[in-house]
């Protein structure tokens, strides 16, 4: 029997990634890496964890590149509520921080005369 499942993600920006996560209502699990590199993230209190990690460690811990987001898909999620009306709130908040993270990723490119 599978006693617990950690799900591990690279990601640009750990300090991002942490507000973004946290913001949806996922407690940080500070049993396990909570650094300048590296956080993770209760799912249930079935034991699971969402472990992110940022690309550099990521690299070195698989030993492979790190895909790049904006042309192929690293992870895909999956998540179940109790209620309808307990998925509006999470919705709405998923595409807050996205946005944000479009936002800023936008005016990044754009500063550096880059194309969109």
């Amino acid at each position: 029997m599978i006693k617990e499942c950690r799900i591990n993600l690279p990601v640009k920006d750990i300090g991002n990634s942490k507000a973004f996560f946290s913001e949806l209502g996922f407690p940080m699990n500070t049993q396990y890496g909570d650094n300048n590199h590296s956080a993770s993230l209760l799912i249930s209190q079935h034991k699971i964890a969402l472990m992110l990690f940022d690309e550099p460690s990521f690299k070195g811990f698989t030993g492979k590149a790190v895909a790049d987001a904006e042309k192929a898909t690293e992870v895909l999620f999956s998540t179940g509520v109790e209620s309808t009306r307990r998925l509006f709130p999470v919705y709405l908040g998923s595409l807050f921080w996205a946005g944000l993270y479009l936002q800023n990723t936008l005016l990044r490119k754009l500063s550096a005369g880059k194309k969109i």
